[in-house]
């Protein structure tokens, strides 16, 4: 499977964000922090390097807004001088009005990093 693969639950709902702030115009990437099938321990010493490791892998740079998913990630990235939005892991939310107020959370959070001020235009998250 890919990062948040759109087959699974929790990539589904990462699409339907995806979907919410699609007239923002952003380039969407998505990809995992490690590049591993498995978190390392906290303690290893993988997690000193992994933003920056991460941040070449997917050609960041300072124009850009990472969204963090999950407790773990969200550790790491505190730690490492880049700019983040942190949203629950997309596991989390089982209901359609929790997942809807996922996706409106999800949307509210981009906007509110971006220089725009009018919010009239910003999508609705789609109901299921």
């Amino acid at each position: 499977m890919t990062p948040l693969d759109p087959a699974s639950k929790s990539g589904k709902l990462i699409t339907r964000c995806v979907n919410a702030i699609d007239s923002l115009g952003f380039e969407i990437v998505r990809s995992n922090l490690w590049d591993l099938n498995e978190i390392p321990p906290m303690d290893s010493p993988l997690h000193k390097t992994v933003c920056d490791d991460w941040a070449k892998r997917v050609h960041w740079s300072d124009n850009d807004i990472v969204v963090v998913l999950g407790g773990k990630v969200l550790k790491t990235f505190s730690k490492s001088g880049y700019k983040f939005i942190k949203i629950n892991h997309p596991a989390d939310p089982w209901s359609k009005d929790d997942m809807n107020k996922y996706v409106a959370t999800f949307r509210d959070k981009v906007f509110a990093h971006t220089n725009q001020t009018d919010t009239k235009n910003l999508p609705v998250p789609c109901k299921v």
